[in-house]
Parts: C-alpha cells; structure tokens; sequence
C-alpha cells in the first residue's frame, strides 16, 4: 500500500474519476516517493474545473475462493462510506500491504469500519488476505451517529463460492449467511463488534448459533411486543414455527407457521391466544423452530 488516494466531500470514495469543485482529496504515503502526480484535464467554459485520468480502482470481484474482494458498504441516516472490504489474493500478506485500505481521518460527524490487522500502523477499513481454506475478520464499526447502521454487499456476486461466509454481531449473537443475506442492520451501532467468517467447512460452534431467536422488546410489556428471529441455512426457505407457551408448558399460540424465506424478521404479539383473546399477566416462553432444528425457550412477561 504504497500510496492511496481518496476523494471527500462530506464522505470518502475510492476509484474516482471526476474532481468537482470544491472537491478535496486526501493522499497517503507509507513509503519515501520522489513525486506524485495526478494528470487533469480541463473543463471547457469552467475556470478550475479538474478531471482525475485514470481507471476506477475495482470494486467486488470473484474468480475463484482464492482471489476474490468484496465490498462493504456502510450506510446510517443518509452518511455513507464505501471504502471498507475483505476479500483473499494468492499475492497478499498476512500483514498490511498494497491490498489493504487504511482508514481516512474523519471530520465531524463520521462512520467507518476497521479490521484488526497485525502489524498495521493505523486503521485498517479493507482486509485482504492470502488464501485459506477458514479465516475470520474482526471488525469494529464506529460512528458519531446514533441512528441505525445498514451494512450491505453483493450476495450474488459470492453465491457459486464453494467456501461459506457469516457475518457476526457479537453484542447480539445475531448470524447471518452472506451468501443468502444482502444487509446486516444494527440499531445500537455505536463502536459495534463484529466478525467475518470464512470456511470451507462450517464450524460446529458455528452451526451452533445459526438458530437465531433474539430477545423481545419491550420485556416486560402491556399491549404489544416485538420478538425479532432470523432463518439461516443453505436452503432459500423453510418451514417455520414460532410458539408460545405458558408457564406451565401449554401451547397458548402459534404466530407463525408457514414456509419462510431466509432472512430477518421481526413479529408483533399482543398477549393474546390463538382465538385473539387476551391472556392473564404472567411468565410466558416462545420458541422458534425450522427445518430440523430447535432454538431455547426464551422469557417474556406480560403484565398491565
């Protein structure tokens, strides 16, 4: 990574062409350089303006599961960043090179994401690495924003890799398979953890946390609740159950029982029964089952 270069104005955007006024760019050097020149043209009938030549630096690619890259956008309350990636080249270290991207300072208000990398001498938003057959990234999102944080990428471009590839939330424990999912959406995002794992093999400890029933909210609640889970697998969908009990074990309503798409959900419960009549205050549970497998009773209370 001997010299990067990036535009700004309000975020920062890599592979770009076009200056416009008013425009900055930053330029940064890990090496001595004896000069850097940037080639313009100028704008007919626009006194200063300027045109970077050059060709546009790549963005998510697959050839094969040893040298690929795929982009991670960020996006919260109309702030962008697009500079951030992971991604395996036969030709990459371990440590930092000319693959890997360093995070830009930010001004005002910001969001980034920053891999840990060892040996880097600063912030890392694009990871690449030498080929593996499992390799896990540590991520850290950042932000002065306290709105909700989509991240997305290009499912479809990594669907034929024969490796898999999971995205972790490791506040929430949520999972979600990048090779069926698009966007991870996290709405607590202030300095949020998260992993990448690749593998050519799913772990156990992984498989493990691929059943995904998160914690209602509010808990306790009066009139309504919101019991967020999500289906992942390999499969596009799956038969879902999601059940509530009493406390004494008895099945007091079904929510849902149908075929269901993998991905996020969230569902609404008023405290009633299946016949839509309210239930007494009280200590309930609920469940989520697909396909074969079975997730932990989780607590919700109701009362007035």
């Amino acid at each position: 990574m001997p010299v990067a270069f990036f535009t700004y104005n309000g975020s920062y955007q890599s592979g770009v062409q076009n200056l416009s006024p008013f425009e900055g760019a930053l330029v940064r050097t890990t090496s001595a350089i004896s000069g850097f020149q940037i080639p313009v043209n100028t704008i007919i009938g626009f006194a200063g303006g300027r045109i970077r030549e050059g060709k546009t630096a790549p963005e998510s690619y697959f050839n094969n599961d040893s040298d690929w890259r795929l982009k991670l956008n960020l996006a919260s309350d109309g702030f962008k960043f697009g500079l951030s990636g992971i991604g395996m080249n036969p030709d990459a270290d371990e440590s930092t090179d000319r693959y890997n991207i360093w995070t830009p300072p930010h001004f005002l208000d910001y969001l980034e994401a920053n891999f840990d990398v060892p040996d880097a001498d600063g912030p890392i938003t694009q990871s690449i690495v030498p080929p593996n057959s499992s390799f896990t990234w540590d991520l850290e999102i950042n932000t002065s924003l306290k709105k909700t944080t989509f991240i997305t990428w290009n499912k479809e471009l990594i669907h034929d890799a024969t490796g898999h590839l999971f995205l972790e939330d490791l506040r929430t424990g949520r999972v979600v398979n990048m090779k069926t999912n698009s966007s991870l959406e996290i709405s607590d995002p202030d300095e949020t953890k998260l992993q990448v794992y690749y593998a050519q093999v799913i772990p156990k400890e992984l498989k493990a946390k691929m059943v995904i029933l998160g914690n209602n909210y509010p808990n306790p609640f009066t009139d309504n609740t919101t019991i967020p889970f999500d289906i992942v697998g390999d499969r596009d969908t799956y038969q879902t159950i999601l059940s509530v009990y009493n406390s004494q074990g008895q099945l007091v309503t079904t929510l849902v029982e149908e075929e269901l798409t993998v991905g996020h959900y969230e569902l609404n419960w008023s405290g009633s029964d299946q016949a839509g009549k309210p239930l007494p205050n009280g200590l309930y549970f609920y469940q989520l089952k697909f396909g074969n497998k079975v997730s932990p009773m989780k607590k919700i209370v109701k009362q007035y």
